[in-house]
């Protein structure tokens, strides 16, 4: 009787949990599987080091390398590169901590007294079931991944390679072997620079001098319909005050809350009093956020820099989401 999907990917996941290839890759060092037989390219990430919940990642088809290595430089926000990848995890974390990107899979093992779940999330939706194309892709790559930390045959001095070169796991017909190749997604398109209508530049640079606020647009952990939302927050980190907050659509997020950020300065805010000056400096912590508010801003005499933890917006946010959601 052949084996169901299902059934070999459980019995991937506890050799994979078994030789831990974790312990020999650390996440930030990104390589290609091809599947031959299911003819599917991804590049993939193995986390699991310093306590993190040990996970695969397969970003699938040649976008995947591109947004991967982002995430990796820091150049793309982790909400953006939630939003824009066509992802295929497996994940284990103690049962009811999964965020809301990891429900709506499919429990296919345990490890270490955990479930582990694997779960396919598109572009532009939140995760849901794997298929069984998925379940077999992800069977193949842990048990040779595995087989591979057990037999310290992972060659982990030659990759990150750098974008778009890649070392590629190749899972043949005839067997598995790493090549080299390149692997290129189409560029991003750029933007237009972001207008600051007139009424707007006028009230911002008619309010009194202020010196600095904090903004950020990040995802919020409440699923609405197939997608999860992003919040817009300006505040001011000396009064404690949230200034300006807004809902955002996940597709325009950066684009949404660089305006929202500009409409606020200008005091018009849509929830929220506003900004009460007009700041020498921002910090934020979203990436998108710091590239498309840059331009426009720095026309206004305002300063744009990102900071990657910010402990400020991190507490506003957990207060917002404890009074709102």
């Amino acid at each position: 009787m052949a084996t169901s999907p299902l059934s070999s990917a459980s019995d991937a996941v506890r050799e994979f949990f078994e030789a831990a290839p974790w312990r020999l890759v650390s996440e930030d060092r990104l390589f290609g599987v091809r599947d031959e037989e299911g003819a599917r390219l991804a590049c993939a990430a193995i986390s699991g080091e310093e306590g993190d919940p040990p996970a695969l990642y397969l970003a699938l088809g040649a976008e995947g390398f591109r947004l991967l290595d982002e995430k990796r430089a820091g150049r793309i926000d982790p909400d953006d590169f939630m939003q824009e990848a066509d992802l295929l995890v497996l994940v284990s974390f103690p049962r009811g901590e999964a965020g809301e990107r990891h429900r709506g899979g499919i429990e296919i093992g345990s490890a270490r007294g955990f479930p582990v779940s694997a779960y396919r999330k598109p572009p532009g939706l939140a995760g849901g079931r794997p298929s069984e194309a998925d379940l077999s892709l992800l069977a193949r790559a842990l048990s040779t991944l595995a087989r591979l930390a057990r037999e310290d045959d992972l060659p982990c001095g030659a990759f990150p390679l750098e974008y778009p070169d890649f070392l590629v796991l190749l899972l043949g017909k005839d067997g598995e072997r790493w090549t080299r190749e390149r692997i290129e997604a189409p560029a991003r398109r750029p933007l237009p620079p972001l207008e600051v209508p007139a009424e707007v530049r006028r009230a911002i640079l008619g309010r009194p001098q202020a010196n600095l606020y904090l903004a950020s647009v990040r995802s919020i952990p409440v699923n609405v319909g197939d997608t999860i939302p992003r919040l817009f927050l300006l505040c001011d980190p000396r009064e404690g005050q949230v200034l300006a907050c807004k809902a955002l659509e996940p597709a325009t997020a950066a684009e949404e809350g660089a305006k929202a950020l500009l409409r606020a300065l200008a005091g018009r805010a849509e929830i929220g009093p506003g900004a009460p000056g007009r700041p020498r400096h921002i910090l934020t912590d979203s990436p998108g956020l710091e590239d498309r508010a840059r331009a426009a801003l720095a026309t206004l005499g305002i300063g744009i820099t990102l900071v990657p933890d910010l402990p400020q917006l991190e507490a506003a946010r957990a207060s917002f989401l404890e009074r709102y959601a």
